[in-house]
């Protein structure tokens, strides 16, 4: 399968081959026929990714105080290791598309294989896209106009939110392809419709759809009295919203669809008594996890107008011909051509629209792809890996550090083929797969890195150790008592190497710790400070079944302490602390030989502190370790002060430890502190949850 990519760090368009997994629960498999390039959006999207760093920070001046934060924080290597890891990144493009079902997920009761639909898929010849986001095309409707209908759907939202009643006069301001459906549909509400836009043809354009009258922004300046304004222009001019308000009757309202500087005269909305309002996207549900990723639509007795709603409206507004999409077409090209498209008609801002045809024949469904300029075949004899799950972790940290290894990167799985064949050429795999259980039952396999989200965790662990394998997992090990009974049994039955990404404790500060407080016979005082900061609202990780941020994110800190202290952990307690919906904690540990620990987990402190702190008291002597760049020790005698230029938070050792005992080179982890660790790490978040 085939789909349309941009590099975000150099603009470079691509027609990328990915292997092609099963639609997920609640999403709808189809094999796109026509899809539709809006000129304003992507041309903005190209053009950000043809733009160096400097061009790129210009456009997006609220990344940079991010950006300055992460510095202050962790350094300018970490940073610019994260900004150009992110830029690495590959976009897939487009939004609206239309075609034929050909499979569907689970959950999925409304559609079956045969089906046309609208969707609000990519520019690729197969797309999975939720049930919610999907709407079936009238008889009538062919797949390039019911093409439209995301787009269409853009537009009536911000109709919705003016809510023009018959007879009233209003502006849409920018005629572009939203403003151009904008028009249509406030004509087919029974308004009269001035269009504004700098640009002669599609003022000509718009009054063939109906407007009343077009005019440039400088003769719409000396506008008044009007109903509404819906703005769909992309400016960065400060004054653009501020023209719509002087435009506007008393009282009169002003929608914002495209993109503008929120700046108004406060004078103007007070004593006109104007209501200004964002429109997003297709409508309600728009990128809410519940709606999109489960399926859960609003009932429409509380939300009349969802995004599927509004798709179907909009279809709808196409049969009866109240929209007439096909106007807007400024090229039809073959979807082999989309990146010649994107590098003329696009980025010249020359098209409005371009439709993309594809052929109906059948699309090549291999869920294994082979890396192509394949890579040069690892020494015969080195250990055979597979990773499963292509995410963050993999690229900005594990993928990095498995090149560095004496293995042969046999394969990466993940359920999104995308995310699967760009890590592999990313990194030096020789093919990329959807089939993760056919990864782990794979004879060609000797270990495995899991990567997935924490919910798949104990699942893929313990399948990957009955067949056989070594298994590398990112933290946490199992999500509850039962899950870990499971692996525990699965490790100690098979008898490979089973290990945790519990890196700090192989930290090279930390080693020094370690050896530091070997050699006392005192029992210890730690204070963990971990400023972890809030997680956006839907964040993957406070979903409930991905287990929570303390045992995510703080089981790095209580398998440090239970490191550094050598000993097993006897008593401990949890005290939530900050809001309920974002939590930290307080974590007391208490160790056989007398040692304690203390791990404030703060999820409330700000971006530009350092993250991590551990303080060590023992013996009259104390140590501290900042943001693992400086080692500071007093009346410590043989600790010795260490700087570093750049954070090393034990990753790199984690993983050559793991293959040297794959290797046999050094003995297997202890199953039984592995587990000691993660029991007291899930009894924890329990106490917190409560």
């Amino acid at each position: 399968m085939r789909q349309l990519l941009q590099h975000l760090g150099t603009g470079e368009l691509e027609l990328a081959r990915f292997p092609v997994g099963a639609p997920a629960a609640g999403q709808v498999q189809v094999q796109v026929r026509a899809s539709i390039v809006s000129s304003g959006t992507e041309r903005m999207l190209h053009a950000f990714g043809r733009a160096g760093l400097i061009g790129k920070a210009r456009q997006q001046p609220e990344r940079v105080k991010q950006v300055l934060d992460k510095v202050r924080a962790e350094g300018i290597e970490a940073t610019y290791s994260a900004v150009t890891g992110r830029l690495r990144q590959p976009l897939p493009l487009g939004y609206a598309s239309a075609g034929v079902v050909t499979a569907v997920g689970a959950g999925v009761t409304e559609f079956s294989p045969g089906d046309r639909v609208a969707c609000n898929g990519p520019h690729a010849e197969l797309v999975h896209v939720p049930k919610l986001l999907c709407a079936k095309i009238p008889d009538e409707v062919s797949f390039e106009d019911a093409a439209f209908t995301s787009l269409i759907a853009v537009a009536l939202q911000g109709v919705r939110l003016i809510a023009p009643t018959l007879g009233e006069r209003g502006a849409v301001v920018g005629l572009g392809l939203l403003g151009q459906l904008a028009v249509q549909l406030l004509r087919a509400n029974g308004c009269s419709v001035i269009g504004v836009d700098p640009i002669a043809e599609r003022r000509e354009l718009a009054k063939s759809s109906g407007a009343t009258d077009a005019l440039t922004p400088d003769a719409f300046a000396s506008m008044s009295g009007l109903d509404f304004v819906l703005f769909c222009a992309s400016t960065k001019e400060p004054a653009a919203l501020a023209g719509a308000a002087r435009a506007s009757r008393d009282r009169g309202r002003i929608v914002l669809v495209g993109v503008a500087p929120i700046e108004f005269d406060r004078a103007q909305l007070y004593e006109k008594e104007l209501s200004f309002q964002v429109s997003c996207s297709y409508g309600p549900g728009r990128y809410e996890p519940g709606y999109e990723e489960y399926g859960l639509d609003y009932p429409v007795g509380h939300v009349r107008w969802t995004a599927k709603r509004n798709f179907e409206a909009a279809l709808g507004l196409v049969a009866s011909g109240a929209v007439s999409p096909e106007q807007l077409v400024s090229r039809r090209a073959r979807f082999e051509d989309a990146p010649e498209v994107y590098a003329n008609e696009v980025l010249s801002g020359e098209a409005l629209a371009v439709a993309l045809e594809y052929d109906a024949g059948p699309v090549e469904l291999a869920s294994r792809v082979v890396v192509d300029p394949a890579p040069i075949t690892a020494t015969q004899g080195l250990p055979r890996v597979a990773v499963i799950g292509a995410g963050n972790f993999l690229d900005r940290v594990l993928g990095p550090l498995l090149q560095e290894q004496d293995v042969e990167l046999v394969t990466i799985a993940s359920r999104a083929g995308m995310s699967a064949a760009n890590a592999a050429r990313k990194f030096g795999f020789q093919e990329a797969t959807t089939a993760l259980q056919d990864v782990i039952a794979r004879d060609d396999i000797d270990a495995v890195c899991v990567l997935t989200r924490h919910d798949s965790h104990a699942s893929l662990v313990t399948s990957a150790l009955r067949h056989g394998k070594h298994v590398f997992v990112e933290k946490p090990l199992a999500l509850d008592a039962d899950e870990l009974d499971e692996v525990m049994d699965a490790a100690r039955e098979a008898g490979k190497v089973l290990a945790i990404g519990f890196n700090r404790r192989f930290a090279p500060m930390a080693l020094d710790l370690r050896r530091a407080l070997a050699e006392s016979s005192a029992p210890a005082n730690l204070i963990m400070t971990i400023n972890a900061g809030a997680l956006p609202e839907k964040h993957w990780l406070h979903r409930p079944e991905q287990g929570g941020r303390i045992l995510g994110e703080a089981c790095h800190f209580v398998d440090l302490a239970r490191a550094l202290v050598g000993a097993p952990i006897s008593r401990h307690v949890a005290v939530r602390t900050g809001p309920e919906e974002d939590p930290g904690a307080t974590l007391v540990l208490s160790f056989v030989e007398g040692s304690t620990a203390t791990i404030h987990y703060e999820t409330r402190g700000p971006s530009s502190v350092t993250k991590e702190r551990v303080e060590v008291f023992c013996a009259g002597g104390m140590a501290r370790i900042d943001g693992w760049r400086t080692l500071r020790a007093w009346k410590w005698p043989g600790l010795s002060p260490r700087v570093a230029l750049r954070q090393d938070k034990g990753h790199a050792a984690n993983l050559e430890r793991f293959f040297a005992a794959v290797r046999g080179d050094i003995p297997p982890w202890s199953l039984d502190e592995l587990e000691e660790v993660s029991r007291v790490i899930i009894e924890l978040a329990s106490e917190v949850s409560r």
